[in-house]
């Protein structure tokens, strides 16, 4: 179990048969449950990147690009569920850059298949700029618009991710997954904003197990992945859907 060892603090993980999560009303302890395995492909997909990344680690990357990312590692903390700094290796850095960067590769978006993988560690020493909230989310002839707005301007060029969950009532605010990702958008230097426009009727694995209509509620999450290794903190809302026009 992890947790801030602080009366009234956070905590996280399991032990024994109970288990530590929060909603909105704030953190508690529940059963411990056996989760199922569907076995679904998006979670093949994930899988599979997540054991090819490994793999190429010790067998495809140089000796001076596993440097790079325990430089870029050293120099750039992460912060956890719970709101604490943890330090990753170079390694875990390289597997968590380039993991949805295959997801977006592997997914059937036009868009997702040119989103570049990054064997090269970032130079810049930071996460770069996310999103930081929704201007727009309408629903209108079977289409989804969202517009997310960067904390700055794009400081190199990447591409934007969204993740999503299922439709949700408008009395719903809390929601903490499983996403699964539905749009990839580029993104220029110098950019402000990130939008998505998402085809209801596409095809593609969440079109077809969701349906998403104006009132409902979605939860959706955006990262940004840059074109040099850096990926953002993702941004986590569950926003009303308006009708568009």
């Amino acid at each position: 179990m992890k947790f801030t060892p602080t009366l009234g603090g956070s905590y996280s993980g399991s032990l024994g048969g109970s288990v530590a999560s929060h909603n909105k009303g704030g953190p508690y302890f529940r059963r411990r449950a056996i989760p199922t395995n569907p076995n679904s492909t998006r979670q093949q997909i994930v899988r599979a990147a997540l054991a090819g990344f490994v793999s190429a680690w010790s067998n495809t990357l140089t000796a001076a690009q596993r440097t790079a990312w325990a430089t870029y590692a050293g120099n750039v903390p992460r912060t956890d569920r719970i709101g604490q700094t943890i330090q990753l290796t170079g390694q875990q850095w390289y597997v968590a850059s380039n993991t949805p960067r295959q997801q977006a590769r592997n997914s059937g978006l036009t868009a997702g298949a040119s989103v570049p993988l990054a064997p090269d560690a970032p130079t810049t020493f930071n996460r770069g700029e996310t999103v930081v909230g929704a201007t727009t989310l309408t629903e209108a002839t079977s289409t989804l618009t969202l517009t997310g707005l960067l904390s700055a301007a794009a400081s190199d060029d990447g591409d934007a991710l969204l993740f999503v969950g299922p439709p949700l009532n408008a009395g719903r605010t809390y929601f903490k997954g499983p996403y699964q990702l539905a749009g990839a958008v580029a993104v220029a230097a110098d950019a402000t904003t990130a939008a998505f426009v998402l085809d209801q009727t596409d095809g593609t694995e969440w079109a077809s197990e969701h349906v998403f209509s104006a009132g409902d509620r979605l939860p959706f999450r955006v990262v940004m992945v840059y074109d040099d290794g850096r990926i953002s903190q993702s941004y986590d809302e569950v926003k009303l859907i308006a009708a568009g026009a």
